[in-house]
């Protein structure tokens, strides 16, 4: 056959084409992988090689090529490959109790039971029949069995029944109720999965009276079935829960009561890979597949401060600040136009990098304090939208919330606010930082100062008088009255014998609002945070 040949087109195509690739870098190897990226942003896969990945044990890889070959020989390439890479993605399970200590016959008749199509369920309750242990302790008893023996660690566990159960832990999570192809598959048994996989990860012959909706190529359906099921060949929520038509959701695709979205064979193998990626929650998209293979997969290499929950979206943010080398790559790529995609099952984000939001990521200064909102918080995840989406101004009211909430408002709505006043100092020196780099003249405002002018001045949260004088203060400075605001501090200071701060009345002679805003927040953010000893977000661990 001709060469494979696979050209970008959406985030959404590209995105599995990457996970495609993730899955043949598991077989064959980084190296190879990498050696069908070409520099015009397609990559081209050999025929001779295409025709073996997609063949079982039967049919050797041409020479020059090594691979992971099947646990059952039956089985395609591809299938096992993709089973492999799927199982990889899963976390690892341990329990205190030592499957050393059951009969090894017990076990593998469990093993035998669940590739038959039981559930996790019913395999703890026939534990619990045999054995008397606890509910908790026969659940994860089996989770810890079905993983040792997906490995191939378990004694007395045959090489092919191994091989039996990866695949139907991989794709049980992948192709039933609740995985990212929800009912693609009919029954939880191995024959029932097997042969969905080995049907969908299929080349295509070409010509037919259909254009696929991905490639453009023509294809036809199966003319060995008569009654081939629609979602097999048209992009549906089988295929897609986030972005699959229906004809009672949204979105819908379809026309005249019929799906008009149709996939070819060989697009479908890619759209099967699609989970690979949303599970790390981003994917960076160029108009490259070989730039998106490489960036993505630095991203992933760099220090994150992502948590324990694992990346999301703005560790690209993160990763910019600490890394010189993506810094480099960034700058090119971003000034053309980079995707940022946040994934979540049951929730996509799109953001566009444009020219002005590469430049401030690649400014040290704005890198290092966006820094400090790298949690998985709602509130830190929409200052980086925001921040995608070029609404900076919106900070200011993230900090005015969150200032109200820090003094004890309450309000009727819920609204996402951070509850440390030094992650606030650190949104408003963000604010001014990119404020500065748009030309505005904020050099003279210190945020650090005048949140330590707050706490070391008259005001205080203790005293109900001036907690009431605070809260007046924050709602002044927000509808912009500085005249007010001004008499109201300078009489307090008087009252107090202390000396008006020098930095606090620069902040009343910038002629921007939202600068004047900014100041003067930082300074309640001070008077919140009370006599303790105060460190802004940036400066913390």
């Amino acid at each position: 056959m001709d060469d494979l040949e696979i050209y970008p087109a959406d985030w959404y195509f590209n995105a599995c084409v990457q996970g495609f690739l993730e899955v043949l870098e598991w077989g064959l190897g980084e190296e190879v992988v990498e050696s069908f990226l070409r520099d015009d942003g397609s990559a081209v896969i050999p025929g001779d090689l295409a025709e073996a990945v997609f063949s079982n044990g039967d049919r050797s890889l041409p020479s020059g090529y090594t691979g992971i070959e099947s646990g059952a020989k039956e089985l395609k390439r591809i299938v096992w490959w993709w089973v492999g890479k799927t199982f990889s993605l899963q976390p690892e399970t341990s329990v205190e109790e030592q499957l050393g200590d059951y009969p090894q016959e017990l076990l593998a008749d469990l093993l035998e039971e669940y590739v038959g199509g039981k559930g996790e369920g019913k395999l703890a309750e026939e534990l619990i029949k045999s054995t008397g242990i606890t509910k908790k302790a026969a659940a994860s008893l089996v989770k810890a069995l079905l993983a040792s023996a997906a490995r191939g660690e378990l004694p007395g566990v045959s090489p092919d029944l191994a091989a039996k159960v990866r695949l139907t832990v991989a794709a049980r999570k992948t192709l039933r109720k609740g995985g990212d192809y929800e009912n693609l598959a009919t029954s939880d048994s191995y024959e029932n999965l097997k042969g969905v996989l080995e049907k969908w990860f299929a080349l295509e012959e070409e010509g037919g009276d259909l254009t696929c909706a991905f490639c453009g190529k023509k294809f036809s359906l199966d003319r060995r079935d008569q009654n081939p099921r629609v979602y097999e060949f048209y992009f549906l929520r089988t295929v897609s829960i986030d972005l699959g038509s229906s004809p009672n959701k949204l979105p819908n695709f379809f026309w005249n009561g019929e799906p008009s979205l149709p996939m070819c064979r060989l697009c479908r193998s890619y759209l099967l890979c699609y989970h690979i990626v949303r599970g790390r929650g981003f994917f960076l998209n160029t108009g490259s597949l070989k730039a998106n293979w490489y960036l993505n997969r630095l991203l992933r290499a760099e220090p994150s401060s992502g948590g324990a929950g694992g990346p999301s979206f703005y560790s690209l943010l993160d990763a910019v600040a600490a890394s010189s080398r993506l810094r480099r790559l960034l700058s090119g790529w971003t000034l053309a136009g980079l995707e940022v995609m946040s994934l979540r099952k049951g929730k996509v984000e799109y953001h566009f990098i444009s020219a002005i939001v590469a430049r401030w990521l690649l400014n040290t200064r704005i890198s290092a304090l966006l820094r400090s909102f790298s949690s998985r918080e709602e509130v830190e995840e929409r200052i980086w939208g925001l921040l995608l989406a070029e609404r900076i101004e919106d900070f200011l009211d993230i900090a005015y919330n969150s200032l109200y909430s820090l003094l004890g408002g309450k309000r009727g709505v819920e609204v996402g606010v951070l509850a440390d006043s030094g992650k606030v100092v650190d949104l408003l020196k963000l604010y001014a930082e990119i404020k500065r780099q748009g030309g505005e003249s904020v050099r003279y405002l210190n945020m650090d100062r005048l949140r330590d002018e707050g706490r070391r001045g008259p005001l205080n949260t203790d005293e109900n008088s001036k907690k009431n004088l605070v809260f007046r203060i924050l709602e002044l400075a927000r509808l912009g009255r500085r005249d007010d605001v001004y008499h109201i501090l300078l009489r307090t200071y008087v009252a107090n014998g202390q000396i008006f701060p020098e930095d606090l009345s620069r902040v009343f002679e910038v002629k921007d609002d939202s600068l004047f805003r900014t100041g003067v927040f930082a300074y309640i953010a001070g008077v919140t945070a009370g006599s303790a000893p105060g460190q802004s977000g940036e400066n913390k661990g």
